[in-house]
């Protein structure tokens, strides 16, 4: 018994479903059917059943000239064509659309599409039409009749198992819930068995082809609502509202439809697919007949009329071929075809046509593809190219990859003040500190506020400099710390605190006469070597410094009674050399002044691949 109490409803406009709330639970129910009894034949023309009433519209009525967007609902004049005695359940044109029959009632009745006239009628669940004009009915599950073109009966059928449903077609397809059986319109006789569960049957118009639709099967569409054939080309649509086709098993998504639609058919000479909903609105969306011939001959592998068909298909078309091609695998026939200039260039970039990808890169003026275009020139050894996409894409650390591999100093040059201009300090410093610009590294320090960084690399590199970048330090610091600023010690002031100091000043005039002599990148490897061998370059320089020593002015004192040899001449580089001598063997706790000055020699000979990053100094204040 139904409950008697009642508190709200809730229906779904796109399914038709209605909830009923009672004090003791819910019911859902189902009124109605969700597919519109309709049928549209070969020219445009569509019938459709409310109820039992019977309506027609042409589609060609709108007009060829009439500009309708894809999905818009048709403004189509419905005429009423006549009443029916039944109640509709399906009603289906029959291969040229001559007649139409409606079924339902357990009867059936052909009538006339033009005047609606009644022809013929008899008992059936189930009519189906063959692709040559006659057809068949299920009168039960164990009984089915074949009828001519004369609407004479020529055949009963008593199949073997439960018939649940029948199709027609290019051959007569019985079905139980497990499997379907073909057989033959003439002699009835088997053709062949598929052990799946049908939803329904779709004949492809040559009768070569037949699409299956099931829910469970894997090579069947899955969840496919309606469906038809244009050639080799199956149309569908499925429960998420997709309007797809399927050439050779390419699936290619045409529309998202924004609510449940059915497929009324297709009309060539419009190049439109049709869908009615169940309010019994028409619409259409385009759907290339070239496009379609296109993709199938490409599939067959005919490619000499596949390219007689791709002029017929229009321009804004040829991305979807492209994409087509490509994922057959067909990348340079997809860059032939393609128009959009970004995926021209991608394809460009797979395929390796770097001069393609450079003029479409001119046109778009585009920093990534000027990026994307210059590393694929590095990697395939096209410098030139490679220079001129890294300056277009302003690719700083690129260029500075480059010019350094090159061993071009007059390019690192013009790389250093182009970064100091637009402030990528971090590429400037390190293009300064290649050409041994020391004095410019440390001033560009001073300017981005990195002072102490500035005098530690001065103690370094440039001992003259110090007293006035700490200077500098100490003014700076006394902004914030007076007592941390006059802690700094000057090496002029104190030399006592720094040890070597005057050692530091000979090695940094000695460095000086080499600084500004950049070798051939071809020389690189003979000065990596020399640098690998430190022992013989620091011999080398301690024996070129003891005769520097002896070559110094020697005053001996002959009158001496006490038989000291009384040397004037340098004391900073004896003690040079007599601290080259004590560390003449490696210590393993601090690194010797003579391995200081083996590295200030080879430095400005030296190239480091240097990744785009500040070249940082830690200072720890006091």
């Amino acid at each position: 018994m139904w409950p008697k109490e009642t508190w709200g409803k809730l229906t779904n406009p796109h399914i038709c479903l209605v909830v009923i709330g009672y004090d003791e639970g819910t019911i859902m129910v189902k009124l109605g059917r969700e597919v519109p009894v309709a049928s549209m034949d070969s020219s445009g023309k569509v019938i459709w059943a409310k109820h039992n009433e019977v309506q027609t519209v042409n589609i060609k009525s709108v007009g060829a000239d009439y500009e309708v967007a894809d999905g818009e609902r048709l403004p189509l004049a419905v005429k009423e064509l006549g009443s029916c005695d039944l109640y509709p359940q399906s009603l289906k044109h029959n291969p040229n659309g001559r007649f139409v029959v409606v079924c339902g009632d357990g009867e059936y009745i052909i009538y006339t599409a033009l005047a609606w006239r009644n022809r013929s009628f008899g008992s059936a669940l189930e009519f189906v039409w063959s692709s040559d004009g006659e057809y068949a009915v299920r009168e039960s599950t164990s009984k089915n009749k074949i009828f001519s073109k004369n609407f004479q009966e020529k055949k009963s059928i008593r199949p073997t198992f439960s018939a649940e449903r029948i199709y027609g077609g290019t051959l007569l397809a019985m079905c139980s819930n497990d499997f379907i059986c073909f057989y033959d319109w003439a002699e009835c006789r088997l053709i062949r068995r598929v052990d799946v569960n049908v939803k329904n049957l779709y004949w492809a118009d040559s009768g070569d082809l037949v699409a299956i639709a099931s829910d469970t099967s894997f090579y069947i569409l899955n969840e496919m609502w309606t469906g038809i054939w244009v050639g080799d080309c199956f149309i569908y649509n499925n429960s998420s509202w997709r309007l797809n086709y399927c050439v050779g098993g390419e699936v290619t998504t045409m529309f998202h439809l924004d609510r449940p639609m059915y497929l009324l058919g297709y009309l060539a000479n419009q190049s439109r697919v049709f869908l009615i909903d169940k309010e019994f609105n028409v619409v259409g969306y385009t759907l290339l007949l070239g496009l379609i011939e296109y993709k199938t001959l490409v599939m067959r592998g005919d490619w000499d009329r596949a390219n007689e068909v791709l002029p017929s298909i229009p321009k804004e078309h040829h991305n979807s071929v492209a994409h087509f091609l490509e994922s057959r695998g067909m990348i340079e026939e997809a860059l032939e075809v393609a128009t959009d200039t970004d995926y021209k260039f991608e394809l460009a970039i797979q395929l390796g046509k770097l001069e393609i990808a450079q003029e479409i890169a001119a046109v778009a003026q585009s920093e990534s593809k000027w990026k994307q275009l210059g590393d694929l020139a590095m990697s395939s050894g096209r410098l030139e190219m490679a220079e001129e996409c890294l300056k277009h894409a302003n690719d700083l650390s690129g260029l500075l990859l480059l010019y350094s591999s090159l061993g071009d100093a007059e390019g690192i040059t013009e790389l250093s003040s182009f970064a100091k201009e637009h402030g990528k300090n971090n590429v400037a410093f390190l293009c300064m500190f290649l050409l041994g610009k020391v004095e410019e590294c440390i001033q560009l320090l001073v300017d981005s506020n990195r002072i102490p960084e500035a005098a530690f690399m001065a103690r370094s590199y440039l001992p003259s400099k110090v007293p006035e970048i700490v200077s500098i330090w100490r003014k700076d610091l006394s902004k914030v710390n007076q007592k941390a600023a006059e802690a700094l010690a000057d090496p002029e002031e104190y030399p006592n605190l720094f040890e070597h100091w005057q050692i530091a000043h000979a090695v940094e005039a000695r460095v000086a006469e080499e600084r500004g002599v950049y070798p051939a990148a071809a020389d690189y490897l003979d000065h990596e070597v020399a640098e690998q061998n430190g022992d013989e370059v620091q011999e080398q320089v301690e024996d070129d410094l003891q005769q520097e020593v002896q070559e110094e002015a020697v005053v001996v004192d002959a009158d001496s009674t006490d038989g000291a040899v009384l040397v004037n001449g340098n004391e900073a580089e004896e003690e040079w050399v007599r601290i080259l001598k004590e560390n003449r063997q490696p210590k393993s706790n601090w690194l010797g002044w003579c391995e200081i000055l083996v590295l200030l020699l080879t430095l400005h000979h030296v190239i480091r691949f240097s990744q785009d990053r500040w070249f940082q100094l830690y200072v720890i204040r006091s």
